[in-house]
């Protein structure tokens, strides 16, 4: 089958692999959408230990089971496979799972081929309404979601937010607060090309470019820079939560001592349980996590220059999913 390898640091081709040799219990899914996540930009750029290469990336995908209960049915793939026996899984924190696994880490491959394998459980059916496209948002929409949920949680009194990072995680994030109550959201975005874009395209509300002396009750760092790190600990309020979930910088950044005299709570955050993740299909299938229509699409063979036009800033819609 074709698929898209990660040779080297900013490093694609298109070339042949093997076909996947499903395990027991697992099916074959074929990949008709993959969207390039935050994850796959990281280890294309050297950042992620968690992938070397070669490797085959992306794990936001959809497509049609060929085998199973799904069989010949369009499904959205949960990449995250976990044992459900560990006491994480038992607990309900499957993306803590012990023996976790995930798609585009080896051992697995990633989806940017035209197959991939996966545990039949981690298979969610897209209804007739539901383009592929659009369901292989409901990854990231996860990611935003368990985010949302974690704050709202620890802090459910909370009224207003912000959100910093205009990417789909950023997004996914603002949309995940709005539909659990926090309606008093903005977001603040950099990339002027990508600002316009969520304020004209996707109705979101954006923060001043100089916040002053605003404070809100969360915030959620989309991005995990020294800068955004910055920003959330000078913006948060007493008492308030820090939803952390970007992978930019692995340290640096938090004023601590404000932090600690405010009694600031900082939460890490990590993808999405199964249950966020089935959650979160339901909100953006019924339409409470909004049209689902902020990406464009290329073909696989674009994914080279896909990635060169994301590090240079020039896509304007959160999400470029791949089509084999």
């Amino acid at each position: 089958m074709k698929a898209i390898i990660l040779d080297a640091a900013q490093s694609l081709r298109l070339a042949d692999v093997p076909d996947p040799d499903p395990r027991e219990g697992e099916v074959i899914v074929r990949i008709e959408a993959t969207g390039i996540c935050g994850a796959d930009r990281l280890a294309y750029l050297g950042k992620d230990d968690r992938r070397p290469v070669p490797l085959v990336l992306g794990h936001e995908a959809a497509g049609v089971a060929t085998g199973g209960r799904f069989s010949g049915q369009r499904v959205v793939i949960n990449p995250l496979i976990f044992c459900g026996t560990c006491e994480f899984c038992q607990a309900g924190q499957t993306n803590l799972c012990l023996y976790r696994e995930n798609v585009s880490i080896p051992p697995r491959q990633g989806a940017f081929a035209e197959q991939v394998q996966v545990p039949e459980r981690n298979l969610i059916l897209v209804p007739d309404e539901v383009s592929t496209q659009q369901a292989s948002l409901i990854e990231p929409l996860a990611c935003g979601w368990h985010v949302a949920r974690l704050c709202r949680r620890a802090f459910p009194r909370g009224r207003t937010a912000l959100v910093i990072g205009g990417g789909a995680i950023g997004l996914s994030a603002a949309l995940g607060l709005k539909a659990q109550g926090v309606t008093e959201t903005v977001m603040a975005v950099s990339n002027p090309t990508r600002r316009a874009f969520l304020r004209d395209h996707c109705d979101q509300d954006m923060a001043p470019q100089d916040l002053g002396l605003a404070q809100f009750d969360i915030i959620i760092d989309a991005v995990g820079s020294v800068a955004s790190r910055q920003m959330a600990s000078a913006h948060v309020r007493p008492g308030g939560i820090i939803g952390h979930i970007g992978l930019d910088d692995v340290t640096g950044g938090f004023d601590m001592r404000r932090l600690t005299l405010h009694e600031v709570t900082i939460i890490g955050t990590y993808t999405y349980s199964a249950m966020d993740f089935e959650q979160t299909a339901d909100a953006a299938f019924d339409g409470r996590l909004g049209p689902l229509d902020w990406f464009e699409v290329r073909p696989l063979e674009d994914a080279p220059q896909a990635f060169v036009d994301l590090e240079a800033g020039h896509v304007a819609p959160p999400r470029i999913i791949l089509t084999p």
